[in-house]
């Protein structure tokens, strides 16, 4: 079973160390080292379908995930106020084989991944797999395929990082895709520095990025929130449910 990592709070976290709950209580912290003033985090709940998708069962059913939003403005150019730095640190490094999630990749928005393991050295390329997925079923029905970013171990001439495990880029510029994409590393990872920026290339002036974690977990967990990924009970579906219910009754948010 796989255990996802939960966001709550980050639609408030400050510029300054905060910590979310992972495997265990309050074990995962973000550190925002740099955030552009046209950025800002939410949280968002999206439901993965798995049956007649390409969607794996370890991220299948509903997931709250970390977002990053960019609102430039009419007229917005690239510059600093689309930029922002993210570290994410475990305490206890992730089992081997962990999952980064990542969807709602369009209009041209690059990330740089940089991720290091318990000695603080770089993760290589070659120890990720990268793997696209259908994403989102947001209306019942078989979500679309679409090209969705790729994944490279180059960083274009953007503002980011010099050195990097590899740089997500969304190539095909369609606006709302809601297309998915996961890397799996066979390496145990301690640290991860996002270099998000949302118009690597000039592009719309809004868009979004949600993620998460995922990890293999056997055993009892002491966070609250998170349940596995497969074999939840009722209460799962429940809480889930009665969210989505609440969220879908507030006025609906522009999503890039």
């Amino acid at each position: 079973m796989y255990l996802f990592a939960d966001p709550t709070g980050f639609d408030s976290t400050p510029a300054v160390a905060s910590t979310y709950n992972f495997l265990g209580a309050g074990d995962l912290s973000l550190t925002v080292v740099s955030k552009g003033d046209g950025i800002t985090f939410d949280i968002d709940f999206l439901d993965f379908k798995t049956a007649g998708t390409s969607n794996p069962s370890w991220m299948s059913g509903g997931r709250d995930m970390f977002m990053l939003s960019f609102d430039g403005g009419p007229g917005s150019t690239n510059g600093s106020r689309e930029l922002a730095q993210l570290q994410f640190a475990f305490d206890a490094s992730l089992s081997t084989q962990p999952y980064l999630l990542v969807t709602d990749f369009d209009s041209y928005e690059g990330l740089a991944i940089a991720a290091f393991d318990s000695s603080s050295t770089l993760i290589p390329f070659n120890t990720f797999t990268f793997l696209r997925h259908d994403g989102e079923d947001p209306d019942g029905d078989n979500p679309a395929v679409y090209p969705g970013p790729t994944w490279s171990n180059t960083n274009p001439s953007w503002t980011g990082a010099a050195t990097i495990t590899g740089f997500l880029q969304d190539t095909d510029n369609i606006l709302n895709d809601s297309a998915a994409v996961s890397l799996q590393s066979t390496t145990e990872i301690k640290r991860m520095v996002f270099y998000y920026n949302a118009k690597s290339v000039p592009g719309e002036a809004r868009n979004s990025l949600r993620f998460n974690f995922a990890s293999p977990f056997s055993g009892s967990s002491t966070v609250p929130g998170p349940l596995p990924v497969l074999g939840a009970g009722a209460a799962f579906g429940f809480s889930r449910k009665l969210r989505h219910r609440i969220k879908k009754a507030e006025p609906m948010k522009a999503r890039g």
